[in-house]
């Protein structure tokens, strides 16, 4: 029977960093670019390299479903700057939060149930 691909979870290492940093910026350019061109446009790979945290722009509904179909919740809204190779740009945000509890049971149960 097959169970599907076979996945590992790990702590990142430093090798990890452009990959996770690539995801990132591919992704914030997708859901957010359009929301804001200015801060959009001071926003290249390079910017994204240094730093992972997640939050999501107020009014970006389409990534605020996806985060929360994937259990992460609005912890509140946060008046932000927002880091640009210009400087800092002002901007509204959702600073979104998951349980590690609820998903390492969330794991768990597709472990179990493909058996």
């Amino acid at each position: 029977m097959n169970r599907g691909p076979h996945i590992t979870i790990r702590r990142a290492s430093a090798g990890d960093l452009p990959a996770l940093a690539r995801v990132w910026h591919d992704g914030w350019h997708h859901g957010h670019a359009h929301l804001s061109l200015e801060i959009a446009a001071g926003r290249p790979f390079e910017f994204f390299l240094p730093r992972i945290w997640l939050q999501c722009q107020v009014r970006n509904l389409r990534s605020r479903r996806f985060y929360e179909k994937h259990n992460w919740h609005v912890a509140r809204e946060v008046d932000v700057t927002i880091g640009t190779m210009d400087g800092r740009k002002p901007q509204l945000v959702w600073r979104m939060e998951k349980s590690l509890s609820a998903f390492a049971h969330q794991i768990d149960e597709k472990n179990t149930g493909d058996r």
